[in-house]
């Protein structure tokens, strides 16, 4: 029985279960394109409908982060709520939870066996 053509399921429902979670002031795992090998996380400045601003944090999986800057001033960046993958998590000593970084690691090996 032929009932029209496939449609794959929609990573929306994923993103739109953690959106309720992001909170000014809290933090944000993004992902972005070029970025596969360490984690990019942000502070949440402000959040809208569908899009939030985050401050950068650099750091890596096992040193500490802290707010990047970019000329003395701190660098911002407005992206849509499609970016998230893991919120509702903090620094421990300014470093990566043990479980955040579990999370974050299987998240990226899923999206580079997409590729």
């Amino acid at each position: 029985v032929y009932t029209g053509p496939y449609v794959r399921p929609s990573s929306v429902t994923h993103v739109d279960e953690i959106w309720g979670h992001v909170v000014v002031g809290g933090f944000v795992a993004v992902s972005l394109l070029g970025y596969d090998k360490t984690p990019v996380i942000g502070k949440v400045i402000e959040k809208s409908q569908d899009k939030i601003l985050i401050e950068y944090w650099k750091g890596s999986w096992n040193k500490k982060w802290q707010p990047w800057k970019e000329r003395g001033q701190l660098w911002t960046d407005e992206l849509l709520k499609d970016c998230i993958y893991l919120t509702a998590f903090e620094l421990q000593d300014s470093k990566l939870h043990p479980e955040t970084k579990r999370q974050m690691r299987d998240f990226m090996s899923r999206e580079r066996n997409k590729q």
